[in-house]
């Protein structure tokens, strides 16, 4: 499968969206963060950057927040060179979000710049985004979809295995009744005996992806890195969660399918089966016909697969269901100092 660009659907979805930035600083309430910038102190302003309002505008709303930046520098004692460049990381934190609907599901970090060092305060490069995310599924049709899809194609796939290895040996492979109008010896050995008595097959490796894909809700651990910028007026450094957020999730969904295409169906005789009287010399042929079946039901379910994952691929608003369904736990967002 070509992969995605990432940059070409950010860069898209930024257009889009076209956020307010001006607006965004009414909001200023919570999440967990940490953005690095450079302060250059001013002769006139030779104080301390110590209170910034910080803010995770989105979904959730968080409780318990701290703010704090690591300046080492207090009313008493401030910065003391003027046009000296500063690192400073601007930190918050918080948890226990609340459910409120904000700026259409866009979550953007915030650090408020303190109203006296506005104009002097540049982001460092790309904000690194830690966060435990919860997806509403219910929420994200396009997931439904390709849920809906595939669990009857797995369900497929199985009751063609099901219905084959539930079969007797004689039907299975097509051994006569009878011979010349004789009874048959061997159908009546092998009609006794089903397939799955003598081979196993191990669909695992199949379930195991389709019960990925229906736990994507409890997504948990997730690391990104998003562009930092200023708003327009450099009032507040600024970070878009949401971007990262469709990143991680779609390329999570893309290893699943991935992995499920390339999933192995086990197919093995049963040990102590060529012991079985009177149909030892069938083996073989079960193996054989089974082996056959499979290969060509999971070449049907990978047909199914790439046509999801093309309608998935193909869903323009995907990012912004994915942001909007993503509820965000304990979260921290910072860039490293140069």
């Amino acid at each position: 499968m070509k992969g995605n660009d990432y940059k070409k659907i950010m860069n898209s979805r930024r257009k889009r969206r076209a956020i307010n930035k001006k607006s965004l600083l009414a909001n200023l309430t919570v999440s967990g963060m940490l953005l690095t910038s450079s302060v250059v102190v001013p002769t006139t302003l030779l104080w301390e950057p110590k209170i910034a309002e910080a803010s995770l505008v989105s979904a959730e709303i968080f409780s318990n927040v701290q703010a704090s930046n690591d300046s080492a520098t207090s009313a008493a004692a401030p910065y003391s060179n003027p046009g000296d460049t500063n690192p400073v990381n601007f930190t918050i934190s918080g948890s226990n979000a609340v459910t409120l609907d904000v700026l259409n599901g866009d979550k953007v970090a915030i650090v408020g710049v303190p109203k006296g060092l506005t104009g002097f305060v540049q982001p460092n490069g790309n904000a690194r985004v830690s966060t435990n995310i919860t997806l509403q599924l219910e929420n994200i049709a396009a997931i439904q979809t390709l849920i809906g899809t595939l669990t009857p194609a797995v369900d497929t796939l199985v009751g063609t295995v099901d219905a084959l290895v539930n079969q007797n040996l004689a039907d299975a492979l097509g051994i006569p009744e009878t011979i010349n109008g004789f009874p048959n010896l061997l159908y009546q050995a092998a009609s006794i005996v089903d397939i799955s008595q003598v081979v196993s097959v191990n669909l695992d490796d199949i379930y195991e992806q389709l019960d990925l894909l229906n736990q994507l809700g409890q997504f948990g651990q997730a690391d990104f890195e998003v562009p930092a910028g200023l708003t327009d007026n450099e009032r507040a450094l600024i970070a878009n969660v949401n971007d990262g957020l469709f990143i991680v999730v779609n390329q999570r969904i893309q290893s699943i399918l991935e992995n499920l295409k390339q999933a192995q169906i086990q197919v093995s005789i049963l040990g102590g089966a060529s012991n079985i009287p009177g149909i030892g010399s069938l083996i073989d042929g079960v193996n054989t016909l089974v082996q056959e079946t499979v290969n060509t039901a999971k070449a049907t379910l990978n047909v199914t697969v790439d046509a999801a994952q093309a309608v998935l691929n193909g869903t323009t608003d995907l990012a912004d269901q994915i942001a909007s369904a993503s509820v965000l736990g304990q979260t921290t967002v910072g860039c490293q100092r140069p």
